[in-house]
Order: C-alpha cells, then sequence, then structure tokens
C-alpha cells in the first residue's frame, strides 16, 4: 500500500496563526526580523514542495522539461517573492 502524498501547496501557517501571532512582542521587534520569519516559512514551503518531486531526479528516471522547469521555478522562488502571503507557486507538471 502506498501513502498519497498532498502535492497541493499547503501553507506552513495558516492565517488564524499568522494573525495569533504578535508582531509586537519583545521577540520579533523590527521589520526586519519580520521579514526573516516570512522568508523562513516560504522557504520551509518551498523546501516541502521540492521533496515531494525528489524522486524526478532519481538515477535511473530523466525529467521532463517541464518537470526540470518546476523545480527550477521553486527554487528560484526566494529571489522573486518574499513570504507566503504574497508568492505565486508554479504550476506542477502532471
Amino acid at each position: 500500500m502506498t501513502e498519497e502524498i498532498n502535492e497541493e501547496p499547503i501553507p506552513a501557517w495558516q492565517q488564524d496563526d499568522i494573525d495569533a501571532l504578535e508582531w509586537e512582542n519583545d521577540n520579533i521587534e523590527t521589520e526586519e526580523q519580520k521579514a526573516v520569519i516570512a522568508i523562513q516559512f516560504l522557504r520551509e514551503e518551498r523546501n516541502r514542495l521540492l521533496s515531494t518531486t525528489d524522486w524526478w531526479a532519481g538515477s535511473d528516471l530523466t525529467m521532463t522539461n517541464a518537470q526540470i522547469s518546476y523545480r527550477q521555478a521553486l527554487r528560484d522562488i526566494t529571489s522573486t517573492y518574499t513570504s507566503l502571503e504574497d508568492v505565486v507557486w508554479p504550476t506542477r507538471p502532471e
């Protein structure tokens, strides 16, 4: 029996959790600290999505151009977006 993997982007944190965070608390004082945390969440979700496609790069498989492009777009996501709130995820190829 194989385990089905949910391949839809699932945010590392939900909007309710975001709202529950107190950005003004002593641990998160500056906008710079907020930005660092936001990019960490973005990287975590990006890494999760990449890990669901790692098997594509197996030595006994050849990735399609669409698969290569998708994985590259995921790797490049942090040079375009800065948080889960503004990210537009690439479409996973079939």
